[in-house]
């Protein structure tokens, strides 16, 4: 085995292995993992298997797994089993086994049942020595097929777990994979992740086809008396809405009906692969929009059913108008979720990973009309170096306003000088600072009470793998996601452009004179995170 045939199925620098070399054209077994989940500690390599004992990166829970090649052999066979029962006796962590055994555990694992063989039952005797679970397989009965014609059907390859494995890994089943060429199924070792905290609600549209839902819902919501300000009804009603047990009692039908489904997968599969191709290649582009389209399909899901409407409009407004009235809402409605998004294939390090907000449906809808009024009047207030979420101004203005100021420089053969600069972490300023901005502005108190009340009673849970890990407050930066936020930064960042133009307006920077509408600019160019400064100054006066 290869390190080049490894990676031409792995996942880049971040796979690693351990092999144990094929005996002619059988025999060979190759254990991958990835180094971002696992860490390897030991490894063990035998006659018939190959076994590690690895680490888990997200909680250091420590495990073994063995990958098996069994002989067909009963002598050779028997060799495995001793190599087996001397793994367990070099660890005793929770144990995974996993191959092709060349052996059936029972009589219901073959075709032609039978009679239970002597090789059945030195099988089953060494699960129940080394206290080994199989595990229900999903999606078929067998593995293999051969003899004449195919007619032969066995249980050959199967995962065989132990308890204390069991425990960590929650609710794995083994599934049985659609095979293209080998006479073996390939066999997956399914779900079991570990035990986690309960995830954040989200709305089923499969609850919609339930019988009953949508009057059960109704009936709850307009049912019941709830006494307080509007918003703190309405975060009331969204949160006892949070309710999955009459509905997700319809899901034990679904697991119920999982092995039939999945026991047909496979040939819906080599249907629709057949399907898809022939149907691309007749309809082309025109699945965008024909009859059965994509675009179709979300349209359909815009439009209203008959009587399914709900009449929220009168809550909206009593929550819009204590928001007028009072300048606040619940703060339970500013909860976010933060999911971190890797920015680029392979992200390691913290600053490659990018924070997303998930805000409250009814926090997103104050926040949308806010930011909806606020830039209507946005161009009046900010200088014209900025360009970026400006009504009437693009954001490529001010990259073609540099390229032309440069290139009438070099013709002119002008001397000056051109800087430009990113900000790294644009948007973890100070709360303050837009704050400060709205006044100096001129904003009335009523709208800067508004504002700080959108962004200062914002509290964070960060989703780690799914489940919400506790809420911490707010101190400093604007949430990417918050409609507010985009408008929020640009007043910040005039903050930085009043400081350049008062260093030009005392010659502190000999800028280039920009003629712009309502006069001469200060040579600074402000389009989102980069800001551009152009200066026709010497170089004796730049030292």
């Amino acid at each position: 085995m290869t390190e080049g045939v490894v990676r031409s199925i792995g996942s880049g620098r971040f796979l690693d292995w351990g092999a144990m070399g094929a005996q002619g054209s059988a025999g060979g077994i190759l254990v991958c993992w990835d180094k971002r989940s696992l860490e390897l500690l030991e490894l063990e390599v035998g006659i018939y298997s190959i076994s590690c004992k690895l680490k888990t990166v997200e909680n250091d829970v420590v495990w073994v797994f063995t990958g098996v090649y069994g002989p067909c052999n009963r002598k050779e066979r028997e060799l495995l089993w001793e190599e087996l029962g001397a793994i367990r006796g070099i660890w005793d962590e929770p144990w995974c086994i996993g191959g092709d055994f060349n052996v059936t555990l029972s009589q219901r694992d073959r075709s032609r049942q039978g009679s239970l063989s002597g090789a059945m039952r030195r099988f089953a005797q060494v699960v129940d020595d080394l206290a080994l679970i199989d595990l229900p397989l999903q999606g078929g009965v067998y593995s293999w097929s051969g003899g004449r014609n195919n007619q032969t059907w066995a249980r050959l390859d199967r995962f065989l777990v132990s308890q204390g494995w069991l425990d960590i890994f929650r609710g794995a089943v083994q599934c049985r994979l659609p095979r293209p060429t080998s006479d073996h199924f390939p066999i997956l070792l399914k779900g079991g992740g570990m035990s986690r905290g309960p995830s954040p609600f989200r709305f089923e549209n499969m609850w919609l086809k339930v019988e009953g839902f949508k009057e059960l819902l109704r009936e709850w919501w307009q049912g019941g008396e709830r006494v307080g300000r509007a918003s703190f009804k309405l975060a009331a009603k969204m949160k006892g809405g949070k309710w999955q047990g009459p509905v997700r009692k319809g899901s034990g039908y679904e697991k119920r009906g999982q092995g039939e489904l999945q026991e047909v997968g496979s040939l819906e599969e080599a249907h629709w692969r057949q399907m898809s191709r022939s149907c691309g290649l007749e309809k082309g582009i025109r699945t965008l929009g024909g009859e059965g389209g994509i675009v179709k399909a979300f349209q359909q899901q815009l439009r209203e059913e008959p009587g399914w409407r709900a009449d929220l409009g009168g809550e909206i407004l009593e929550l819009f108008k204590e928001l007028y009235d009072q300048k606040s809402f619940a703060k339970s409605l500013n909860a976010t979720f933060l999911v971190i998004i890797p920015k680029k294939g392979g992200a390691e390090d913290l600053g490659e990973f990018r924070p997303i907000s998930l805000l409250g449906g009814l926090y997103k809808l104050m926040a949308k009309v806010l930011a909806n009024r606020l830039k209507l009047v946005l161009d009046k207030v900010v200088s014209v170096d900025q360009n970026a979420f400006v009504r009437g101004r693009q954001i490529i203005d001010a990259s073609l306003i540099a390229n032309e100021v440069v290139d009438y420089g070099k013709r002119g053969k002008k001397r000056g000088w051109c800087v430009s600069w990113i900000l790294r972490k644009p948007m973890t300023h100070q709360l303050e600072l837009p704050y400060e901005g709205l006044d100096k502005m001129g904003f009335g108190s009523r709208w800067m009470d508004w504002m700080w009340w959108c962004f200062s009673t914002a509290k964070f849970s960060v989703l780690i793998n799914g489940a919400p890990a506790g809420f911490f407050p707010s101190s400093k930066g604007l949430r990417q996601g918050d409609p507010i936020s985009p408008y929020l930064f640009i007043l910040g960042m005039e903050v930085l452009s009043a400081l350049i133009r008062r260093a030009v307006q005392g010659n502190y920077i000999l800028a280039v004179g920009l003629e712009a509408e309502g006069g001469r600019d200060n040579g600074c160019l402000i389009c989102s995170l980069q800001t551009t400064l152009l200066s026709s100054a010497r170089p004796a006066r730049i030292n």
